[in-house]
């Protein structure tokens, strides 16, 4: 249980890292175009952002085709074992649902980073702390529409691939034999049938009288 929960813990990271370094490149190309390098090195941006905006790029994509791979070992193991579409395996209502968690919280940790982010550039390099107005400042322009659009499109990949993971293990699972469907052998023992033949002359000597001398 730990393990899934560190394992949750660790994509969901990832994924936002991954949400908030697209969202925060997008909110500066609107709103400085083409000088969007220059503006990235007035703001604070210096190398060591480039290197953590393309490690955790890097690690998303690495996500990604892990998932993939998963999903497509699900379907082979999937089509191996005879499965079948089920009436009640999860559908389109439970990925909207997990589609909209999803969403929602990554829309708030995106936007949350982005604030923390450009504040901590701003505080190291001497400016004045704009605060939560990075979400609707002129200098950010759209920054909002920016971060619900990009945590949208994440959302929607992160929730359809884990949508069809649940529904192919629950395939495989319905597929596999049931063990308490199994035959048991009986619990009482059965006497075992001696089906050896007598012997003739044992079967001649039982169907006479003794002897004489035998019987005095």
């Amino acid at each position: 249980m730990m393990t899934g929960r560190i394992g949750f813990a660790l994509r969901a990271a990832v994924t936002a890292l991954a949400s908030l370094v697209l969202a925060h490149n997008l909110i500066f190309i609107a709103g400085y175009g083409s000088r969007f390098g220059a503006a990235l090195a007035h703001t604070g941006h210096d190398h060591g952002w480039t290197v953590a905006a393309l490690t955790s790029i890097g690690l998303a994509v690495s996500l990604l085709a892990v998932a993939l791979r998963r999903l497509q070992q699900l379907r082979r193991t999937a089509r191996g074992a005879g499965a079948m579409r089920l009436p009640t395996e999860p559908g389109l209502r439970a990925f909207a649902s997990r589609w909209l968690g999803w969403w929602v919280a990554l829309t708030l940790l995106t936007a949350l980073l982005f604030v923390l982010q450009e504040n901590l550039e701003h505080a190291r390099i001497g400016a004045s702390l704009p605060g939560v107005e990075v979400l609707w400042s002129i200098a950010y322009p759209s920054a909002i529409a920016i971060i619900l659009a990009v945590a949208f499109g994440i959302s929607l990949v992160a929730a359809l691939l884990g949508w069809r993971s649940s529904v192919l293990v629950a395939r495989i699972e319905a597929a596999r034999p049931n063990p308490s469907c199994a035959a048991t052998p009986s619990l009482v023992p059965t006497e075992p049938v001696d089906r050896r033949q007598g012997s003739i002359l044992g079967r001649r000597l039982a169907g006479r009288a003794p002897p004489l001398a035998l019987a005095r």
